[in-house]
């Protein structure tokens, strides 16, 4: 076989995620300004036009159903959908709007489950709790240890992770520099709390190039990744990823599965974000950003043949069991400091321990 045949068998065939992700921005407004986000968080569009964005994401359904994928995690989000500042109107177009999204996904069959990111800093209980149960969707509650909370504002997290215990999905967590410096010098607060009462589930940071932050703050390099990963599988083992390099078995992509919809009704990939690709173009009168990885683009122009071709992915012994990590990063920022795939040394760590 010839390469591009490999490619398309290995990474575009076997390897792609059945599973598909929908994250939905209804919003930028939020009540925190963490580093690591580069969302304008005192902008208040989309606040008063939340119902009017189900035909896009409607249509965002269908292109990932249209791109075989059996079912599809919906992420409804902001900003910060909870915030006090907002107002109690806002909760009934959140509900109306998911409820019709629940019977548009039936409607095509394309089974999606719902769930709503959030920092958890709010007072305003009683209809965070309407709103859940009404909708039926679940929490997906997010974590910083580094940049984020004040001692007020951590306590106010903890409370609230306590009592909505019961819609919490999962714990999310984005790996950058300073926050894994935490995790492997003890001192992310309360972590253990989080780890023993949840499922916790660990994302690789995507640096934006609309942030003001300096990339080299906050994205770890790939030793960086290799060596936290290596402390994640002998001390909090249980956390996602860290647990599925673990299972010798076959494993889907990490990436390239993600689509947005962002605040002003354009939707897209992963790299939409950063204008990878093309201007924004007509497709059935909606706006929609075309998608990074078209079958039609010569391999050496893809992200994914990039990052597969430096670490020569078809000859490893991993690569049935490697979940891979971020194209974009990898396309963007050079975060490699190695000949060395740090994920093999990962595999091959763990290997070494059975």
């Amino acid at each position: 076989m010839k390469d591009e045949e490999l490619y398309n068998v290995l990474i575009g065939n076997q390897k792609q995620n059945e599973q598909g992700e929908l994250i939905v921005i209804l919003f930028e407004f939020c009540n925190l300004s963490c580093q690591a986000c580069y969302q304008d968080h005192s902008s208040m569009a989309g606040v008063d036009s939340v119902q009017e964005k189900f035909d896009i994401i409607a249509h965002a359904l269908d292109v990932l159903k249209g791109r075989g994928k059996t079912s599809v995690a919906v992420n409804i989000m902001g900003g910060e959908l909870f915030a006090d500042e907002l107002p109690d109107t806002i909760f009934d177009d959140y509900t109306i709007l998911v409820n019709r999204l629940r019977d548009y996904s039936e409607k095509i069959n394309l089974p999606s489950k719902f769930s709503v990111p959030s920092n958890m800093i709010w007072t305003k209980k009683d209809r965070v709790k309407k709103f859940l149960n009404d909708a039926m969707v679940r929490l997906n509650a997010s974590y910083d240890p580094a940049g984020r909370f004040n001692p007020k504002t951590l306590s106010m997290f903890i409370d609230n992770v306590k009592e909505f215990k019961p819609y919490i999905n999962q714990i999310g967590i984005v790996m950058t520099r300073p926050s894994i410096k935490k995790f492997m010098n003890y001192s992310a607060n309360h972590f253990d709390f989080l780890y023993e009462n949840f499922e916790i589930n660990f994302d690789h940071y995507t640096h934006s190039q609309r942030a003001s932050v300096d990339p080299e703050l906050l994205m770890p390099k790939d030793t960086e990744l290799r060596d936290f990963y290596k402390f994640m599988i002998d001390h909090y083992p249980n956390c996602y990823p860290f647990c599925e390099t673990m299972d010798s078995g076959s494993q889907p992509m990490f990436c390239m599965r993600t689509m947005y919809v962002f605040p002003d009704s354009t939707f897209g990939s992963c790299g939409s974000v950063e204008k990878l690709i093309n201007p924004l173009s007509k497709i059935e009168d909606k706006k929609v950003i075309r998608i990074i990885n078209t079958t039609d683009s010569p391999l050496e122009k893809t992200i994914e043949a990039k990052w597969y071709k430096e670490y020569d992915c078809l000859n490893c012994d991993h690569l049935q069991r490697c979940s891979m990590s971020c194209f974009l990063n990898n396309h963007f920022y050079n975060t490699r400091t190695q000949e060395e795939c740090w994920l093999k040394e990962v595999y091959q760590y763990v290997d070494s321990k059975k």
